[in-house]
């Protein structure tokens, strides 16, 4: 991984603020990590989390998309799913409609393989959201009583 120590004590430190809910602290240990090496996939959701609570919404995106990639790479499609779906929500509320498809299409194409895990829950309570939006709310009904 090449990380020397400064970065492995950014990487704790970051961590620790983040288990403490001090997300401005959590943010810049995790940045400072990330400067100096390739973060873990779970330390990018980490910093995406601590990037949103303290207003940096665009680093959030950013940190969660790295995050995906590394789900990807480390074949944990469980967790990319996820972490599809949270870019899918927020493109969504940015209006960036065309771009929050292509993400929820990969969040489904990585969560429909086991549809008794809560990733696939968390899926189709996304899509409730859609069908209630367009006003199938039968639909939507039935698509809650499945995720239930």
């Amino acid at each position: 991984m090449g990380t020397g120590p400064q970065v492995t004590d950014s990487l704790e430190a970051g961590r620790d603020a983040l288990a403490r809910h001090d997300w401005r602290e959590a943010y810049d240990f995790l940045n400072t990590a990330m400067a100096g090496g390739k973060l873990h996939a779970r330390d990018l959701e980490n910093l995406a989390e601590a990037a949103f609570w303290t207003g940096h919404a665009g680093e959030c995106l950013q940190a969660t998309e790295r995050a995906y990639a590394s789900h990807v790479e480390q074949g944990e499609l469980h967790r990319a799913g996820l972490a599809a779906l949270r870019l899918a929500r927020e493109y969504q509320h940015r209006l960036a409609h065309s771009v929050a498809a292509a993400w929820f299409s990969r969040a489904r194409s990585h969560l429909e393989q086991n549809s008794e895990s809560h990733e696939y829950g968390y899926l189709v309570l996304a899509m409730v959201s859609g069908e209630q939006a367009k006003g199938n709310l039968d639909r939507a009904l039935e698509l809650a009583r499945e995720a239930t």
